[in-house]
């Protein structure tokens, strides 16, 4: 029978950096680059969430279960019923809601998932414009939906 503890934390973190994370340091389960925006993204389910990079796009998104440094970071309460958002200057607009646990798929289609434990899930699923990530807290029967929308391209400029 494996590990069925689980991480306990009460908060999920959420930012969209000016500059890449740095993946040396991080647990990364999974990887998968995919076209996004006319571009393509790579899309990571890491030990504490998931990260999002698209150098070509200037768009970089990192949710963690762990405090991260970024000042802008949205705190999302991991308890039933919250809603909160995040917005960027660049036109790019992040949704983060919880739902009871029950309404998490592991069958469902994604394009990245990865099983921590029993029940334990973070999931991604992307189209051209949108991706949205699902990550599961048993121990608070719990799941975690984010969607980000980009709504319009940039590229970062370089001086």
């Amino acid at each position: 029978m494996g590990d069925t503890t689980y991480q306990t934390t009460t908060e999920l973190y959420l930012a969209h950096p000016d500059v890449p994370p740095s993946f040396n340091a991080m647990d990364v389960k999974q990887a998968q680059t995919l076209p996004f925006c006319g571009e393509t993204a790579t899309f990571r389910v890491i030990g504490n969430s998931h990260a999002v990079t698209a150098d070509s796009l200037g768009f970089h998104e990192i949710c963690s279960c762990k405090p991260i440094s970024e000042q802008d970071a949205e705190v999302i309460p991991l308890e039933q019923g919250c809603t909160d958002s995040l917005a960027s200057p660049h036109g790019v607009s992040s949704m983060a809601m919880t739902l009871p646990l029950s309404e998490f798929d592991p069958e469902a289609d994604y394009d990245l998932c990865y099983k921590f434990g029993p029940r334990a899930y973070t999931a991604i699923t992307t189209d051209d414009r949108t991706f949205e990530t699902y990550h599961t807290y048993p121990e608070h029967d719990l799941l975690v939906v984010t969607t980000t929308s980009i709504t319009q391209y940039w590229a970062p400029t370089t001086i």
